[in-house]
Parts: structure tokens; sequence; C-alpha cells
């Protein structure tokens, strides 16, 4: 579950707020992997009418309503039993969206595609002056394998420059120093390739 709070600079409750969280959360449907995506755009409110119960949309789209029903639609939705804390922030300045996502088939570990469509979205929405942010386990694994793989690039030959520093330091042979490396890298690939042999997956 992936959770998005785009925040609009005055308010949420504008014509240009509402009709953009409408936007928003259509487009977060097409994502890959999207099975589910609930926001106060898509709210389903049950309503008394006469001697009827009826389920409406919160609010229709797209909105062009007066400040005056604007208002009103803030104070509904702000006294909502479910809406505050849940779709929107207790004082209607920031709307919450989640997005449910189908579970990873085998060899996948991350939802890369998923949190890249999402990050490509909330950069259209920064654009026009939103702040976002997102939660959740797929956001965050995605993220922790992305700056992993960005400090290994940086790290591992650092680390090498370092290993074959010492070593030439305490035995001041260059051959040794290719032996050396040498040894690792035959091992390293041995190892690699028996994990894949046996179907050992190395995250």
């Amino acid at each position: 579950q992936t959770s998005l709070i785009p925040s609009h600079p005055q308010s949420l409750f504008t014509n240009d707020g509402l009709n953009d969280l409408h936007d928003l959360t259509e487009k977060l449907w097409e994502g890959p992997r999207v099975t589910k995506v609930e926001s106060m755009a898509n709210f389903t409110d049950v309503l008394a009418i006469d001697d009827d119960a009826e389920a409406l949309p919160f609010y229709e789209t797209p909105v062009q309503l007066s400040n005056d029903e604007l208002n009103k639609l803030k104070k509904r939705a702000l006294n909502h039993p479910i809406l505050p804390g849940a779709f929107i922030s207790r004082d209607g300045s920031a709307a919450h969206i989640i997005i449910k996502l189908d579970d990873l088939r085998a060899g996948e570990v991350t939802y890369k595609e998923s949190a890249k469509y999402v990050h490509d979205l909330l950069k259209q929405m920064e654009k026009k002056g939103y702040k976002t942010y997102t939660v959740g386990a797929a956001v965050l694994i995605d993220e922790l394998k992305t700056v992993g793989e960005m400090d290994s690039v940086k790290i591992i030959p650092i680390l090498f420059l370092l290993m074959g520093l010492m070593i030439f330091i305490l035995i001041r042979k260059v051959h040794a120093i290719g032996l050396i490396f040498t040894l690792i890298t035959i091992t390293n690939l041995t190892v690699i390739g028996i994990a894949g042999w046996l179907g050992i997956q190395l995250n």
C-alpha cells in the first residue's frame, strides 16, 4: 500500500484543487500493478434523500463551484465521520490517496515500474505548486534498492582502491596485488555461479 499527499498551497477545497485531486486519482488507476485507488475524489457518500438512502460521489466533477459552495463542501468533509484523518487532513489542506498494488510475482523483489509511474505523476503535481509525499512498503523497498545500487557504484571502486593500496603497502609487489584481486574475482564469480545453478537468489 502506498499513500500520497498532494497539498494545495492555500487549501484543497478550491475548484482547481478538487479537479486536480480527481485527475490524479484517475491517472493513478492506470499505473502498473495498481488494483485499487481510494481518495476523496472517488469516495462514495451515502445520503438520506426523503425515505431512501442513495450512494453518491462526495463531489461531482468537473468542479465549478462558488466560494460559498466550496466552503459548504469543506465543512461537510471536515465534519464527515470517515474523511478527516483518512482521506483528507483534519484542517482540510491536504488529501490522502491510498494505492493498492497486486502481490509481487515469483522472482520480483520491488515495485520499480509502479514507483516510477507514481513519482512521474507527482513531479507533474509539484510543477503546479503542490507538495507531495509518499509512504508505504512498496515505495520504501524501491527507494532502498535504488539508494543501495547508487552507493554500490560509488563505494565498490573506492573499496577496491583502498584494498589495493593496503596490499601494496604490506607486500610492495605489483604482481602480488594482481594475483590477489584475480583470486577474489574468481571466488566471487564462482559463488555467484553456484548460487545461480542452485536457484538461490542473491539480493
